[in-house]
């Protein structure tokens, strides 16, 4: 009987992985608005909406936390995808997110399976490993926690985060991981430089999509470099660091320094409060000591490279993962949120693991072609219920009759254009259900003002204000240019309890509306806009330690009420450009409640003005005495240049690299200068 070619007997099990997995999520290509609201997918549709009106990446977003460069709002690729799709196919942004997450999800175990071929894993241990990532979730039996809240240890976890949790940014960074390390283990293997471009961008789109999956792949990438032959292999490991330079470069105008360290600075306050102690270090590094213990032993016994790639893999993020739920020690911040990786690794280890176990170790390979009908047999077993319980969590809802859809469109009927302060899960989906300026937002890790967090906390705690909370609370909210504020009731919804003392401003300030268990009041302020002329000597000097140090701010929220001071004009002209007519006088200043960010410029009567940050984290400018017309507008600064041109070099030589006749002139133009560049590419020459 002639033998199937291989194409086939590779693309139909691949085929028939994708396909299993669409019809397992199936009822999300219709979804556009579920039952429960909870979840965080409202900001990524309000992303994914700003992205169709004003397809600007590098811009300012006005209606997050102050405002924030759009790139700080989420790593955008995801949401770029959903744009496209939703432009390309006439779908509205909420059902065009669903759609694309549906295939994302279909998508990650076909390609699991496909980074386990290009480490040379024979052909059905692949396969079965996309089935077992399929229909098995490890996290459930190894963490109680997770299969409580699963509702049983035969559930999907995958599916669970993704429909419940709101987690498609980061199941799409994990799908494009999974393709940048196969694409790395191919470049590993020919050093064909086309390789190394391909997975650079892989490795792009990975950090372009979600952080989390961005340091999955670099756990990824030194379980791969662990995994080969010549493991100490000098060259090998440059290689991985030129990738690795040149897909920052690649991405840095979406993932610019800026945002890089907003992140770093708000990450371990996000979820928790993460200190790196010096317990975390001893473990770090006891993990790299077993990890090479782990080397050694892997290679004298014989192993494949996808076992010990597997076995690297599953250590580093099983590691990181269950310290954070047995022992309470997080390596990282918020650790727990790697374990959807931590699975996929494991389904590699354990299909692959148990194969090469009983075939080679044992000499058993009738042993492991039973192993693999077993867990054939078993996923049958299994499928009905992973379909079942996919379908018991996909709910359709009516969006118009949530209290998130109706709290957007009263505030644009009542409150058109102002900042207001929104709890919750409407805080999520204020910008999918319209166009809100808040004074929360989506994504805290890209928050830029330093003060803010700590300014929320207090907002919403009281802590240590005593009889103080709600005139502490109201200080901030007017310093940060917020003109009303939605509190949930002490009866009202539980996923909108903010508040420990939901009363703390009956009595200070005027109710607007209730409604739902919610009660929305007005926050005074003595004119309308963004925009306020003070006295120099009440603009803010020194950042607050806490919560509770309202002294300068007391002092800015009084200047900001004195009806002495001349009335200013502020008016939007886009996201990132605002109109400021004001006539200040001698030793007055013009307070701008939006947050400073280095790319700010401002001009007067076409003379440039210097941006400055005030102590609160927010702009100020100082034009001098008389009447002005000012204009402010982001541009990114200097930044945005080095990034964009970084860009360009790297996009430029991916394209030099790519095509034959290019690269072998460049080439030949570097052999005199650079000949141990020449022959590290060499070989690649048409």
């Amino acid at each position: 009987m002639r033998r199937l070619p291989d194409w086939f007997l590779n693309a139909a099990p691949g085929l028939a992985l994708f396909l299993l997995n669409l019809a397992i999520v199936w009822p999300l290509l219709s979804l556009e608005y579920p039952a429960d609201f909870a979840s965080i997918e409202g900001a990524f549709i309000g992303i994914a909406t700003h992205l169709r009106q004003h397809f600007s990446l590098t811009g300012w977003f006005p209606y997050w936390y102050g405002g924030i460069p759009f790139p700080s709002t989420y790593p955008p690729l995801s949401h770029v995808i959903t744009a496209l799709w939703s432009w390309a196919s006439g779908h509205s942004v909420a059902l065009s997110y669903h759609q694309i997450s549906a295939v994302v999800y279909s998508l990650t175990p076909p390609a699991l399976s496909c980074l386990a071929l290009s480490l040379r894993a024979p052909r059905w241990p692949a396969w079965m490993a996309g089935l077992f990532a399929t229909l098995a979730s490890p996290s459930a039996w190894l963490i109680h926690p997770i299969g409580s809240e699963m509702g049983g240890w035969r559930h999907a976890r995958r599916f669970q985060v993704l429909v419940s949790f709101g987690e498609y940014p980061n199941l799409t960074s994990i799908l494009f991981c999974l393709i940048a390390l196969a694409l790395l283990a191919l470049a590993f293997r020919y050093r064909n430089p086309l390789w190394s471009v391909l997975a650079s961008l892989a490795c792009a789109a990975t950090a372009l999509s979600n952080w989390l999956g961005a340091f999955v792949l670099a756990l990824g990438v030194l379980a791969l470099l662990l995994s080969q032959e010549d493991v100490f292999a000098r060259g090998r490991w440059i290689q991985a660091a030129l990738i690795a330079v040149f897909a920052y470069g690649v991405a840095a105008p979406w993932l610019p320094p800026s945002t890089i360290a907003a992140v770093r600075r708000n990450a371990p306050f996000v979820g928790g409060h993460y200190e790196s102690s010096a317990l975390v270090y001893v473990y770090a590094a006891a993990g790299f000591l077993l990890a090479f213990v782990l080397l050694w032993a892997l290679r004298a016994m014989g192993t494949s490279r996808a076992l010990r790639f597997s076995a690297f893999w599953s250590l580093f993020l099983g590691g990181t993962v269950l310290l954070a739920a047995k022992q309470g020690i997080e390596l990282l911040p918020q650790s727990m949120r790697y374990h959807v990786a931590m699975e996929l690794a494991l389904a590699m280890l354990i299909v692959i693991g148990g194969c090469w176990f009983l075939r080679e170790a044992l000499n058993r390979p009738r042993l492991a072609n039973a192993f693999l009908a077993v867990l054939l047999v078993l996923g049958a077993i299994q499928a009905p219920v992973t379909w079942g319980y996919a379908r018991s969590l996909i709910r359709v809802g009516d969006a118009s009759q949530s209290i998130e859809a109706q709290t957007v469109r009263w505030v644009e009927s009542k409150l058109p254009g102002q900042r207001v302060y929104l709890p919750g899960s409407i805080s999520f989906w204020a910008d999918a259900f319209g166009t809100v300026t808040q004074f929360g937002g989506g994504f805290d890790n890209g928050i830029e003002n330093p003060t803010y967090l700590h300014v929320k906390y207090q907002i919403e705690s009281g802590e240590g204000a005593g009889a103080r909370e709600g005139e502490i609370g109201i200080t901030w909210l007017k310093a940060y240019g917020v003109r009303a504020a939605q509190v949930p009731l002490a009866d009202g919804p539980a996923h909108l309890r903010m508040f420990r003392n939901p009363a703390k401003f009956d009595g200070l300030l005027e109710p607007l509306w209730e409604h739902m268990g919610t009660r929305m009041y007005r926050v005074p302020a003595r004119h309308g806009g963004l925009a306020f002329v003070v006295p120099e000597v009440a603009v803010p000097r020194s950042r607050p330690k806490d919560g509770l140090d309202v002294a300068e701010a007391q002092r800015y929220v009084s200047a900001l009420e004195d009806a002495a001071m001349p009335v200013t004009q502020f008016e939007w002209r886009g996201p990132g450009e605002a109109a400021i007519e004001a006539n200040p006088g001698a030793a007055q200043a013009i307070s701008v409640q939006v947050s400073y960010h280095p790319g700010w410029e401002a001009t007067s009567g076409g003379s440039a003005l210097r941006v400055e940050e005030d102590g609160l984290g927010q702009i100020v400018l100082h034009p001098g005495p008389g009447r002005h017309q000012i204009r402010l507008v982001f541009t990114g600064g200097t930044e945005r240049i080095l990034t964009r041109a970084a860009s360009g070099v790297c996009l430029l030589v991916f394209l030099v690299v790519a095509i034959p006749p290019a690269r072998n002139r460049a080439l030949a133009w570097l052999a005199p200068h650079a000949p141990g560049l020449t022959r590290w590419f060499g070989h690649a020459r048409s």
